[in-house]
């Protein structure tokens, strides 16, 4: 496997000793247009979405003013009001610990590690900080870190 990893390898160079300076700036200046295209996609996506939501809303608001819990819309489609209800996670120690220790003494300790994550940036920033401390060789739990290399473009 070492093989196919060096010969890939040197291929990327041949390929590269091949390309010019200004091959270079060619492909970083359509790297910067499709970033810029993605970048409008992007914004307009958001603002159709927008207007998906108001008109959502407004459809909302129709169904419940003629007391209508659904509607077929002939030869469209049936629409259906729903209702969702989610819960935040606390912020504050205390209810944290009060919702754990809940959960601990109904269900276990398994039951409230399947419940427990870490948002992976705050992970990351904990961990990488964690392992600055020289006497921190490793953390346990944690597998070694992955690295991908990427480029940082910022226009002139």
């Amino acid at each position: 496997m070492a093989d196919m990893f060096s010969e890939f390898e040197e291929a990327a160079t041949e390929a590269v000793d091949d390309i010019t300076l200004k091959e270079l700036d060619g492909h970083i200046k359509e790297l910067l247009e499709l970033r810029d295209k993605y970048t409008e996609a992007k914004k307009a996506a958001s603002e159709i979405n927008a207007t998906v939501e108001e008109k959502e809303n407004f459809v909302l608001d129709l169904l419940t003013k003629i007391g209508r819990s659904s509607y077929d819309a002939e030869g469209l489609a049936k629409v259906t009001k729903c209702m969702q209800t989610s819960y935040k996670v606390p912020k504050e120690i205390d209810k944290k610990q009060a919702l754990f220790n809940y959960i601990k003494g109904k269900y276990g300790g398994d039951a409230l590690m399947g419940l427990v994550s870490i948002n992976s940036q705050t992970l990351n920033s904990w961990a990488k900080s964690e392992l600055e401390n020289p006497d921190v060789k490793s953390i346990p739990g944690l597998d070694l870190p992955t690295s991908s290399e990427y480029i940082s473009i910022r226009r002139k």
